[in-house]
């Protein structure tokens, strides 16, 4: 009767540490997780200070990021001026420029100058709307380009990118990036729990070989 309960709790025993080890690899991928993103302001607990490592380190993460995303910006400058200044592009934005040159020389000029409306007729109107259209489809390009090589100089893109991402609530960016990755961190624990599993049966395995 002795041995059959010494083989019944070692049975049991089998059992109960893997699966008590599972569930504590699980508790501390929680707890990892938890600690990577909260508390997000430092709290003290037995007179040391913790805080969350991303909002702990949040001032290094703004700083990285917007310096990766300048060099990649100005490794590609050349090749976003293009894409931005490209006739097709344009091409677009021409009937939007007509429209308000249009607006403006029969609408807002004659009303800002009643007299000049006595001396240009619709036919005047139109030559000169043709000309500005024909000016305007030399320069805008040559103005945006200028405006891009000041936006695109190393320097102006990280500050501007530090001051939006630092603009930006902490737990906003934080909500942000545990949503897309939930399934992420799923995964994680469940990995946790079935190294605790494994580690927890080999574990079983070498004390009911040696008892």
């Amino acid at each position: 009767m002795a041995v059959l309960d010494m083989v019944q709790n070692m049975y049991n025993g089998f059992f109960i540490l893997p699966i008590a080890c599972a569930l504590v690899c699980w508790l501390f991928a929680c707890l990892l997780i938890y600690y990577f993103f909260s508390p997000l302001q430092p709290v003290k607990i037995l007179g040391i200070s913790i805080q969350g490592y991303l909002p702990a380190k949040q001032d290094f993460f703004v700083q990285s990021v917007s310096e990766k995303i300048e060099l990649l910006l100005l490794q590609q400058k050349e090749q976003i001026k293009e894409n931005i200044i490209s006739q097709e592009n344009l091409e677009k934005i021409m009937p939007e420029m007509e429209k308000h040159i249009d607006e403006f020389l029969t609408v807002k000029l004659p009303q800002d100058i009643p007299m000049l409306s006595m001396f240009i007729g619709e036919k005047t109107i139109h030559q000169i709307k043709e000309v500005f259209m024909k000016e305007l489809r030399v320069l805008f390009p040559k103005i945006l380009s200028t405006y891009l090589d000041k936006m695109l100089k190393p320097g102006n893109i990280q500050k501007l990118l530090k001051e939006k991402i630092s603009n930006s609530s902490v737990s906003t960016i934080i909500t942000g990036f545990k949503k897309r990755n939930t399934s992420s961190f799923t995964k994680i624990k469940i990995l946790a729990s079935v190294f605790g599993l494994i580690a927890g049966s080999l574990l079983s395995f070498v004390i009911f070989l040696f008892t």
